[in-house]
């Protein structure tokens, strides 16, 4: 039996993780994250240029895009998250996130 399900995310890709920043000017913006992430893109989305209602809809939109891979997301700071794709295991001071 399996022990553990997770692989690291290099040997699945081959290659080294790449971190993504992407600050929106407008909610069209948010597709070139879902496209990271798709990619096994590590994503932080800053959206402090963004209305509040436009931003919600941002994250919303991101956020079932990394439900739909299995993927994670967690807000690291004030208008800032982080999006993960599931081979990416997210360690926070209160809490663990895998698969």
């Amino acid at each position: 039996m399996y022990q553990n399900n997770l692989l690291e995310l290099h040997r699945i890709t081959n290659k080294v993780p790449e971190i993504v920043i992407i600050e929106p000017l407008d909610s069209l913006e948010a597709c070139s994250a879902i496209q990271a992430l798709y990619q096994w893109k590590i994503v932080i989305l800053k959206l402090s240029k963004l209305e509040f209602d436009e931003a919600q809809r941002v994250v919303d939109f991101i956020t079932g895009g990394a439900y739909a891979i299995n993927g994670h997301s967690q807000l690291i700071g004030k208008q800032t998250f982080l999006f993960t794709p599931n081979s990416v295991q997210v360690i926070n001071q209160s809490s663990v996130i895998s698969v």
